[in-house]
């Protein structure tokens, strides 16, 4: 199958203008209100014809000299626009391909694709812009098919038509994702962060005539307001959600995951499943009296297809119930477990003493000096108190032959699970405190898109600890010596 030398798309032209006039738009602004006024209206007329044409021209010699194409088992791209750049890419060095498409790559029936290596780093290898799916398609088979070529299985013990398993996420589990992610909080984050930034920019007398017509307004009133901008902050994320993760679907094909999403951008991600270090069962506290898991990847090199996190979502919901058959359909090679050995007993008073410790000082400051309001910081410890005992009921580990799990909290519950060749460290702890009840922390870190992750489990017993260096240290010795 022969691939020649070929340009991107002809619309490539117009992102090509568009790319080059954000660069020079905040120069023309300044230039058009400092510069010689509505008294010179032609020469405001010439400068912006000049903008377009400009752009025009270096969108066109952009688009002109941009040239790729397949020889020699590389893919070869050329590109630039006074400097002509050359990037050969093997094709064994390749990971992924995966392809988006915003609104504008949607009308035009074009999807901008991103070969992801190995040592791509937090961007993509190469990206096209705008090729068309045909295109799209047809070099993404042609790459795909000589990797595989040149690439044994992996897995030799699963036979050629069992690798294929597929899920589509239902409209049900995709309203629930949305509703309970959370997102409200970062576009809250944000408004707060613009509020801020804006009150510079206000005059003092606006500030203060606003400031006097707010707190002049009675506490219901403010208390309905603001819950009503909460629901409408609340409803915007969930719809921004669903159009995220609109038709999620995952498919296993041979040795990837192919992931679809997406209703405004359309994104089409491959993840080799060799380059997954580590599954995470994620649950906040939204989630779990519901009984819903999200479940995410952390995944060796690229960097493109950044989720949460930096890991990648392998699917954004479903039953808890569900989880352990979704995986043995999706991943058969690795070895899932529902058991746990909880932390000693001995542990939990350190669980609740960390989490009230931070609050003493300010419960005894606020009953000094402003007492009517102490029930507010009593409350607000005892949520901690709380939180610190499901820290302690839900931490533990897991040993499965090759596998380790481990699981812990935060606010939102956290299942770990990696193989042991895809474990870079692992470290077991003791602090002065710890020493005295014979307790240590335990920590273990794996590859991530961005460099490495770590995760840590508090106070284990001496035995546990030796337990899992013994289980590293032996398996470790056994695979170097293989």
């Amino acid at each position: 199958m022969m691939f020649d030398k070929r340009r991107l798309h002809p619309i490539g032209i117009l992102f090509n203008f568009i790319e080059a006039a954000k660069s020079l738009f905040l120069p023309l602004i300044f230039f058009l209100i400092l510069g010689p006024g509505m008294d010179s209206v032609w020469i405001i007329v010439g400068v912006v014809l000049l903008f377009i044409v400009v752009n025009g021209i270096i969108g066109f010699l952009k688009w002109w000299r941009f040239t790729y194409w397949v020889e020699d088992r590389e893919l070869r791209i050329e590109f630039g626009l006074f400097v002509k750049n050359k990037r050969f890419i093997p094709i064994e060095r390749i990971q992924s391909i995966d392809n988006k498409a915003g609104i504008f790559h949607q009308l035009f029936k074009v999807v901008k694709l991103d070969i992801e290596t190995a040592g791509g780093g937090g961007d993509a290898e190469a990206s096209l812009s705008t090729v068309t799916k045909e295109e799209a398609e047809l070099l993404r088979s042609l790459l795909m098919e000589r990797k595989e070529v040149q690439e044994p299985n992996l897995y030799e013990g699963w036979e050629t038509d069992q690798k294929i398993f597929s899920r589509k996420v239902t409209f049900l589990e995709l309203v629930i994702a949305a509703a309970t992610s959370g997102g409200v909080g970062v576009i809250l984050s944000a408004l707060f962060a613009f509020v801020f930034q804006l009150e510079e920019f206000i005059p003092d007398q606006m500030y203060e005539s606003i400031y006097e017509q707010v707190i002049s307004q009675s506490i219901l009133f403010l208390s309905i307001a603001s819950l009503i901008l909460f629901v409408f902050l609340w409803a915007l994320a969930s719809l921004w959600g669903i159009q995220k993760q609109f038709e999620f679907t995952i498919t296993r094909k041979g040795d990837d995951l192919v992931i679809t999403r997406g209703l405004l951008e359309k994104v089409h991600l491959t993840v080799p499943v060799k380059k997954i270090q580590a599954l995470r069962y994620h649950q906040n506290i939204g989630r779990q009296p519901l009984g819903y898991v999200s479940i995410l990847a952390e995944v060796a090199g690229g960097g493109s297809n950044k989720e949460t996190d930096f890991s990648t979502i392998l699917f954004p919901i479903m039953k808890e119930v569900e989880l352990l058959t979704f995986l043995e359909n999706l991943l058969p090679e690795w070895e899932l477990n529902t058991s746990w050995e909880p932390l000693p007993v001995r542990s939990r008073k350190r669980y609740l003493f960390r989490a009230l410790i931070l609050f003493v000082p300010i419960i005894v400051a606020v009953a000094w000096l402003i007492p009517a309001y102490l029930w507010i910081v009593l409350l607000a410890a005892g949520i901690s108190v709380f939180f610190g005992y499901l820290r302690f009921k839900d931490g533990g580990y897991f040993i499965m032959n090759d596998f380790f799990s481990t699981r812990f909290r935060m606010i939102s519950r956290e299942v770990v699970i990696t193989p042991l060749k895809r474990v870079q460290s692992i470290s077991l702890k003791q602090q002065p405190f710890q020493k005295r009840a014979h307790l240590f922390s335990f920590e273990f870190s794996v590859i991530s898109k961005q460099s490495g992750k770590d995760f840590l489990l508090k106070d284990l017993s001496k035995e546990q600890g030796d337990r899992i260096w013994s289980w590293y240290s032996r398996n470790r010795d056994e695979k170097l010596t293989e």
